[in-house]
Formats: C-alpha cells, structure tokens, sequence
C-alpha cells in the first residue's frame, strides 16, 4: 500500500504518512522541485525565486532601496544602480551652448517669440506650435515706381495693387500678372501716312510724321538737303583720307575707290603686307653708339646729298675696319689694331680694283709716346708707292730710337705700302715689343 494516499479522520495520509492534518497543515516532507515543489521551507519578506541551476529553484534575498536587481555570472543578483550615460556632449541652441555633463540636468525647450512647446503622453511627444500660423511676413522693406513713393512695406494688411496707365491695362491669374498694351497706330492721329507699303521708313519732318517710301535694291539710306532723309545709289567704299603725300611727290587725291594705295620700299628697305598688317622693313641694322653704327656685314644706306653712302664694319681679331661709303667719288676708312711685334703689321688696307689712292692720317700710341704722320699712296694694280710727310713725335725726339731701346721717345714705327691678294696694305714696322696701338684714318679715291 506504499505510495497511496488515503484520507483518513484525522487528516490525509500516504502509506502510513500523516501529510496533511485535520486542520489543513502540510506535515508532509518537503516536495522537491521534479514533483512541482520549491524544495525550499521558509522565506522573508521581499525573497524571490529564481532557478539557481537545472531542477533546481533558489532563494535571492532581498537587497537594500534603490538597489537594481542584475545579471552575475548568468544568475540574477542585487546591485547598486550605475548612472545611466549622457545621451549628447552639447545641449545647443540658435544662441548658447551647454555641456550635457549631469544626469540630474534637465532639458528644457521653451518656444520663442509666437512659439510654444509642449510635452505630453508617454512615451513624451514634444510638439513646437506657431502662434500666428496664417500671418505672411512682408518681401520688401519699401514699394517704389517711376513717379510717386516709395513706401514702406511694413503692413501685413496693405494691397499691393499693380494698375496700368495710359493703354495698358493688368490682369492676374494665379499667380501671373499680365501687362497688356491697347494701343493702336490708328490713335497717332499726327502720321500723314497714307498706305505705307512694305518697307516704308517713318520720320518726323520737324512738324509731322511722315512715311518715305522704301528705295529698291542696293540703295543706302543717307542724310540729304535738306536734313530729311533719302535713299541713295550706294556710291561703293569710301575714301580714307582727302589726299596721300610722301616725302617727295605728291600729293595726291584720294578720291577714286578703284585705285591702290602701294607701299614701295627704296634703297635697302622692303616691305610686305600680311592680313592687315603692312611691314615696312630696314635691310641694314642700326646699333646704339656714338654716331651711326652698323653691325658687321650688314650695310645701312644713309642719304648724302643726291649719292647713296653705305657704312659698315668688320672685326678680324685685333685689327678693325668701320667704312663709310660716300658715293661714286670715294670712302672714308678708320681702322685699329694693337700689337707687340717687332715685324711688319698691315694697319690699313684697300680692294685695288675699288680704289686708286689713299691719304692715310696714322696714329701710333706706346705708352706716353705719341706719334702721328701723315702717307699718300697710289697704285697701277701691280705697284704701290707712297710718300710720309708731317710726322710729330711727342715728346719730341730727333733721329731714330737705337734698336732694342723702346723708352727712347720718338718714332715708334716705319712705315711702307704694298699689294697682297688684291690689297694695297699699309704695313707697320714697330720699335719696340711693348704694346702699340695704330690708329688709321684714310681717304679713299675710287678709281
């Protein structure tokens, strides 16, 4: 009969167990947590349960006020609460800025001018309202027009009213407004036009407006006499200028569209055209100097009375040429050269087959010694002969320095012309190996 309850007088028994007494008191054994038991006896006031582990239930007791009830090691326990984190940095507004740093803060949102806040429900709803919802703000500080005003736009319950003046009329749609013109040429009462055709100019002849009857193809509308306008055979392009002149001839008019106007270069200048440029160019070369300069091999032309003069130099080492051409009667020559040889030099030189005979002026510079004299020379092509006359030595020295002396003052060269290559040379013998400097002005007669 073991494990069978029976209800008996005195209370319920099983087997011969008595679990429940007479009055209704459990007597039993504790009933454990597989047969629908707590396996647990007593509790205090604020205990919880909870499954401590399979099968198996556990007493939490309870834990001081304001204690949170939380997870340790998957089990729940009593803890004392964490502040819970500041959900933003910076609390800011369209002026001032606050840290949010306290917990215990409160977030206020108070509504400006015509604005109110409220919070209600829950979770909070915060609803901003505008106060005045319907009043339009103004567009403009100040209303003007071509005559009157301006005036403030500062009333919300002002009408702007767009009127039209004399035949012009407004309307509006939507938001459109319309200009509409009314007008027509027939209210210009003062027009003697008649039928205008086509083309038909309007003009005011000082007291009325009257129509000129349009001209036929290719005419030009021109001013004429009186002042009233008229159409016009096209008398094609016009003139530039009344009259083109230049330094000789001339001038003439400039009246025929037909002709050309040409720019012709002269001696030792081209010229060229190219779109609408004209190039006027300088076949010789001017450098900045002490008179008139030229580079070498490019000879400038200069004018001289009615002959043509050609200038130009050339630089071979130490020895230097500058020539003037002066025409068909002769040139004028200046040469340099310095040297410290004691064997003959050529100072100057000439083309035999250009010219017949030279004047040579020489001046010849060693150290403080000065000497200058003066040679004619002549050839037949095959002979040259020349004659020294007015030589001055400074200081002054008489007789020839001994050889191998070159401190004596006095002559500090010889002097003899020759023909080499097609040349008459003037040839210089020095005194001395100290540096001379020649200098050589010579006439030249063509032949």
């Amino acid at each position: 009969m073991a494990n069978k309850a029976f209800l008996v007088r005195d209370g319920l028994r099983s087997g011969t167990t008595l679990v429940i007494d007479s009055a209704g008191n459990w007597v039993g054994n504790t009933i454990t947590e597989t047969y629908g038991g707590t396996n647990q006896t007593t509790y205090t006031t604020g205990d919880i349960l909870y499954a401590s582990g399979a099968n198996t239930l556990g007493k939490l007791a309870i834990a001081g006020n304001g204690d949170v009830l939380t997870l340790a090691g998957g089990v729940p326990t009593w803890a004392t609460p964490v502040s819970a984190p500041n959900s933003f940095g910076f609390v800011t507004g369209d002026s001032g800025s606050v840290p949010a740093d306290k917990t215990s803060d409160t977030v206020q949102i108070t509504g400006g001018t015509g604005i109110t806040t409220s919070v209600t429900g829950s979770p909070a709803v915060l609803v901003i309202t505008n106060d005045s919802p319907n009043v339009d703000q103004n567009i403009w500080l100040t209303i003007a027009a071509d005559s009157g005003g301006p005036v403030a736009a500062n009333t919300t319950s002002d009408t702007l009213t767009l009127a039209g003046g004399t035949n012009i009329s407004s309307a509006i749609a939507g938001d459109t407004v319309t200009f509409n013109w009314s007008a027509t040429l027939n209210e210009l009462s003062d027009v003697v036009a008649g039928s205008p055709a086509i083309g038909a100019v309007l003009y005011n002849d000082g007291t009325n407006w009257v129509k000129l009857d349009r001209g036929t193809n290719g005419q030009v509308l021109t001013m004429g006499s009186p002042l009233l306008p008229a159409w016009q055979t096209n008398a094609g392009v016009q003139n530039l200028w009344l009259n083109i002149a230049a330094d000789t001839g001339g001038p003439v008019a400039a009246n025929t569209t037909t002709d050309t106007l040409t720019f012709t270069g002269g001696v030792g200048i081209t010229t060229s055209i190219s779109g609408d440029t004209v190039t006027i160019t300088n076949d010789g070369s001017l450098t900045p100097g002490d008179g008139l300069q030229t580079g070498a091999g490019s000879p400038l032309t200069i004018q001289v009375d009615s002959t043509v003069a050609r200038m130009n130099q050339t630089n071979t080492g130490t020895f230097i040429t500058d020539i003037v051409d002066l025409g068909v009667i002769g040139t004028l020559a200046v040469s340099t050269l310095t040297t410290t040889a004691l064997t003959q030099v050529a100072v100057a030189s000439f083309a035999v087959a250009t010219y017949r005979s030279a004047e040579f002026t020489v001046q010849a510079t060693q150290g403080s010694n000065y000497h200058t004299t003066k040679l004619l020379a002549v050839h037949d092509g095959v002979n040259a002969d020349s004659s020294e006359y007015g030589t001055i030595t400074m200081p002054s020295f008489f007789g020839s320095p001994a050889t191998g002396s070159p401190a004596i003052s006095g002559v500090q060269a010889t002097y003899t012309v020759d023909i080499n290559g097609g040349n008459l040379r003037l040839l210089a013998t020095p005194v001395t190996t100290s540096s001379t400097v020649f200098k050589v002005t010579a006439h030249l007669t063509k032949v």
